[in-house]
């Protein structure tokens, strides 16, 4: 009976320029062609070592924003616009990410309904 294994490898290089510099940037242009040396030198060694099935996957796309940040074309909210920090209790997210979450405190309830 042969040992089953399961490898994941990441390479986090083309994620990070696009959020640095944007994704059409030529940095993240410069990323794209350093990993996809990086994935050939994988494909090749692992066709070197015979029966191994490879499975690829991306982390996300990524669009380029209008405007700076503070620009309302960039289509980015500015949460302290709408509430201020005394409002919540808890907050879970990143400072310019699309994704939050906001416990208010207890006497604050009725402004997220």
């Amino acid at each position: 009976m042969s040992v089953k294994c399961l490898t994941g490898v990441y390479f986090e290089l083309v994620d990070s320029r696009g959020h640095d510099f944007g994704p059409n940037s030529e940095e993240v242009k410069d990323a794209i062609k350093a990993v996809d040396a990086q994935v050939v030198r994988v494909i090749n060694a692992l066709e070197e070592a015979g029966d191994i099935n490879l499975m690829m996957f991306s982390d996300h796309g990524m669009a380029e924003r209008l405007g700076g940040p503070n620009d309302a074309a960039s289509g980015l909210i500015n949460l302290l616009d709408y509430v201020t920090e005394t409002d919540w209790q808890h907050a879970v997210g990143s400072e310019s990410g699309p994704n939050l979450q906001i416990w208010p405190k207890p006497d604050n309830e009725d402004w997220v309904s």
